[in-house]
């Protein structure tokens, strides 16, 4: 789980295959634009995702083409910006 004061965020499961669940509530006082950003090592971008959102996430994402390895997902909600490492094994 990753938090700071505006989001409260869930990335799982993790370790995975490649499919996870991003749920979690956000702060729509700040944004209701949500950008969902996953880089692979080398810092190159996977996968990008931006909507509008009430205060819920909910949101389902398929990997399927991408290699085993570890990832970064950044979720970014207005200038709130959560990070957390990924696992596809």
């Amino acid at each position: 789980m990753i938090s700071n004061h505006e989001n409260i965020l869930s990335i799982y499961p993790n370790p995975n295959t490649g499919n996870f669940n991003v749920t979690g509530i956000i702060s729509p006082d700040i944004s209701r634009r949500v950008s969902i950003e996953i880089y692979n090592s080398f810092g190159q971008l996977v996968y990008l995702k931006q909507f509008e959102s009430s205060d819920m996430i909910n949101e389902t994402i398929e990997l399927n083409e991408t290699a085993k390895g570890i990832y970064f997902v950044r979720i970014q909600n207005g200038e709130n910006i959560n990070e957390q490492k990924l696992v596809v094994e």
